[in-house]
């Protein structure tokens, strides 16, 4: 692929400094940086406290996990950020209810298509 076909895909700039940094660096210099991302606002010991509040009791809601971070920790975590966090200890979050909308109960027979009734 030569530059000109680059250039459909990138910025001047940013080819240049791609150029830049891999003249500098070779191939490192074309890798992400490690300090790029944003620091997790949750350490270590509160991803252990996380972690050991599921296995106790999975039925937990992010609601009462925030409020016992930040009880414990003295942090504030959005939902979004507990869900995440949830989710990357491999745990799914479902929302619980009394009885699933699509169940067979919840559907009424069809006066105009009674074939089609379960």
């Amino acid at each position: 692929m030569g530059l000109r076909q680059l250039r459909r895909y990138m910025t001047r700039n940013t080819l240049r400094s791609w150029a830049k940094n891999f003249d500098l660096f070779q191939v490192d210099g074309l890798k992400a940086p490690e300090n790029r991302h944003r620091k997790s606002i949750l350490g270590v010991p509160e991803r252990e406290f996380i972690k050991n509040t599921l296995e106790n009791n999975p039925q937990v809601t992010l609601k009462f996990l925030i409020e016992e971070v930040f009880r414990k920790y003295g942090k504030r975590v959005s939902k979004t950020t507990m869900h995440t966090e949830v989710k990357n200890l491999k745990y799914s979050y479902i929302t619980p209810r009394p009885q699933h909308y699509n169940t067979k109960s919840h559907f009424k027979l069809s006066k105009r298509f009674p074939e089609r009734a379960l």
